[in-house]
């Protein structure tokens, strides 16, 4: 996500007023040498990013209760609209990060369905200890 910041590099309303600035990666690294460490780092919004991956995973671990989904949506949408609030994000910003959370959400839940499981086991006897690597692949 970092690297999407300094791609980008927009500005955040607090610093641009009413002006929507882009400025690439140059304001980015320009932040380094002025000390400025927020000025350009406003896209995507990583609070939407983190609260919609994370209410994506609960969702679908809990698809058949009905309101764990609207419950965990709806938070993070609080997550991600409050950050407009505060004047830290422009809209586009909470969009696209609550966009890019929720296909990071279903690549981890889809990938873990599907993921080799490992445990690692140890165990003690006749004075012997053993350690083992159960694999199961399904």
């Amino acid at each position: 996500m970092t690297f999407l910041k300094g791609l980008f590099g927009r500005q955040r309303p607090s610093w641009a007023g009413e002006d929507d600035r882009w400025s690439g990666p140059v304001g980015f690294t320009g932040w380094f040498e002025t000390g400025i460490s927020a000025k350009y780092d406003s896209f995507p919004g990583g609070h939407a990013i983190t609260a919609f991956s994370l209410a994506t995973v609960v969702a679908m671990q809990y698809q058949e209760t009905v309101w764990v989904p609207v419950v965990s949506y709806a938070t993070a949408a609080g997550a991600a609209l409050s950050r407009l609030t505060e004047g830290k994000h422009w809209l586009s910003d909470c969009l696209v990060g609550s966009v890019l959370g929720y296909v990071i959400g279903r690549m981890v839940v889809l990938n873990h369905r599907h993921r080799f499981r490992i445990a690692p086991t140890a165990g003690v006897d006749h004075r012997k200890f053993s350690l083992a690597i159960a694999v199961s692949l399904r």
